[in-house]
């Protein structure tokens, strides 16, 4: 067995209650917007507002995300892409992968299986394995329990050192720590906190792996 266990809480009928209830409701009108906002694209920039992502969940298996386009193939902007993205509309087609149950409300950032192992070889080049900040915690933990919309990274207030060592060493302590010991009451701390953070803006979770 592993030393390193996700709290009951991750796998209970309390969690998976909540996200069938909040994607059966607020995410249905997070749906519509995105929606009414997937038809304007495809209008006014004549292209198919839809691209499909492949991210990395519970036991390292990857699953397909649908994304509103925010940019052109030349790498620009689309007409209201700034707005699309900040207010977080170009993420709403992940409800979708809740209903599914291969993504949770709260949970750990969904990434890019290349930009993992490109956090996880950054971390093991600093940190030894008896460090909190060596990366075997915090993959073992990822593995046991669903990505989720929002959670303690999404929710990071903006820094200065944004993509630093120290701020990634911090992105994975507070998710290794919520995936440990979060609760009911977590969830909904971190549900209450995400209106502000699309407000204000946030950090990606991780360096992008080049």
């Amino acid at each position: 067995m592993s030393e390193y266990l996700v709290s009951p809480y991750q796998h209970s009928l309390e969690k998976r209650m909540l996200d069938v209830s909040f994607a059966g409701s607020i995410g249905l009108i997070a749906l519509t917007a995105g929606a009414m906002t997937a038809a304007g694209i495809a209008v006014s920039e004549r292209m198919s507002p839809f691209f499909v992502q492949r991210r990395q969940g519970r036991g390292g298996t990857d699953f397909s995300v649908l994304k509103l386009r925010t940019m052109r193939k030349d790498g620009s902007l689309i007409r209201g892409g700034k707005a699309i993205r900040s207010s977080g509309v170009d993420e709403t087609p992940q409800f979708l992968n809740i209903l599914n149950g291969n993504m949770s409300v709260v949970g750990y950032r969904p990434l890019l299986t290349e930009d993992i192992n490109h956090a996880a070889n950054r971390l093991k080049a600093h940190y030894t394995e008896s460090s909190p900040y060596h990366p075997n915690r915090w993959l073992t933990l990822r593995d046991q329990c669903n990505p989720g919309i929002t959670g303690p990274s999404q929710t990071m207030q903006l820094r200065e050192d944004a993509g630093s060592l120290t701020h990634l060493a911090d992105v994975i302590a507070q998710e290794c720590a919520y995936m440990e010991q979060g609760t009911f009451a977590t969830d909904l701390r971190f549900i209450v906190q995400t209106p502000g953070t699309l407000q204000h803006g946030h950090n990606l979770t991780v360096t992008r792996a080049s």
